[in-house]
């Protein structure tokens, strides 16, 4: 009898054991930066798909992206993380160069032809987005003295009525960045204290930035498209001006020793699908499809201009 019992015991044991393995390997853990609002539905709608489970682990809005790159640097020999998606290309770069990232042909990712001049082999981009100034028009009623450029944080008209999110963090670290890249140090040393001298409030993230904006408390913010566009449904009192610069959000392959090549190939077709793609774009007007870019059809007016400025900065992050 005990016999049998121990018998019984290890087949239980190995058939509970598969099972859990089995479970694993039908799911994905992915690091993202993006959003919750706009990435938990996507998630869902390839879980549905696929059968494949994702265990998503979202950043806070106030470290955005920059403590999930943290996490898989400290998880370099031990990795949890299969991909990480980022909302914003400097903190993706940063993984790559710290070789925590496999170059994603070696995972079995294959892209569309209209990548082909995309030259990055450890991540992509799967859409980009627009930063923006939001304006309280109920504070600054005449259009015409709308800003147009990230310079006009420090034009003297909008003094201590303009608000940025902490340039430590996100997507306005990267836009600072590439702000340092262009400028030179000097010039961009002085372009930082002339928007301390212009009372530019400072806030947590991007989010914020567009609250208070609607709030009355700045009237006028520096953001992200999207976070203007949830305000803006909302039927807040604001408008949304594009100011020339677009950056892309990326999606990057652990480097683990265990690859799970097939559902990672089923996320990525899912991601850059032109359903997908469609989708972005059509629920975050100026999140622009990477076919568009890639084929130089954005339809903003700065386009070119921003288009190039984007290969700049991210040349200059990969060869600093």
């Amino acid at each position: 009898m005990k016999l049998i019992n121990f018998i019984l015991f290890v087949v239980v044991f190995f058939a509970l054991t598969a099972c859990e393995k089995k479970i694993e390997n039908k799911s994905l853990v992915i690091y993202c930066s993006i959003d919750e609002i706009w990435s938990a539905p996507l998630f869902k709608k390839f879980t549905d798909k696929t059968g494949i489970i994702v265990k998503p682990v979202y950043d806070s809005e106030a470290n955005k992206s920059v403590g999930l790159a943290n996490r898989i640097i400290a998880e370099k020999n031990n990795p949890i993380a299969d991909i990480y998606w980022s909302g914003e290309p400097l903190q993706i770069e940063r993984l790559a160069l710290s070789g925590v990232l496999k170059p994603y042909l070696e995972a079995g990712i294959k892209l569309p032809e209209y990548f082909s001049s995309w030259n990055n082999i450890f991540w992509f981009p799967n859409s980009f987005r627009q930063r923006v100034f939001v304006i309280n028009t109920n504070i600054i009623k005449n259009s015409k003295i709308h800003p147009v450029s990230v310079f006009d944080l420090t034009n003297k008209i909008y003094y201590g009525k303009m608000a940025m999110a902490n340039p430590n963090f996100g997507s306005t670290l990267f836009h600072f960045v590439s702000l340092y890249t262009k400028l030179g140090e000097k010039d961009f040393l002085a372009f930082m204290a002339n928007i301390r001298n212009n009372k530019v409030k400072v806030y947590a993230g991007n989010s914020q930035v567009a609250l208070q904006t609607v709030n009355g408390n700045s009237a006028i913010g520096l953001t992200d498209n999207d976070d203007a566009q949830r305000e803006i449904k909302k039927g807040a009192p604001i408008v949304m001006k594009g100011c020339g610069d677009y950056f892309p959000s990326g999606i990057g392959i652990i480097n683990k020793k265990e690859i799970k090549n097939e559902q990672l190939k089923q996320f990525v077709n899912f991601i850059i699908s032109d359903e997908v793609q469609s989708e972005l774009h059509l629920k975050v007007p100026y999140n622009y499809k990477v076919r568009q870019v890639m084929e130089n059809k954005l339809y903003d007016d700065n386009s070119a201009e921003s288009s190039e400025n984007m290969k700049e900065f991210i040349g200059a992050l990969r060869n600093p």
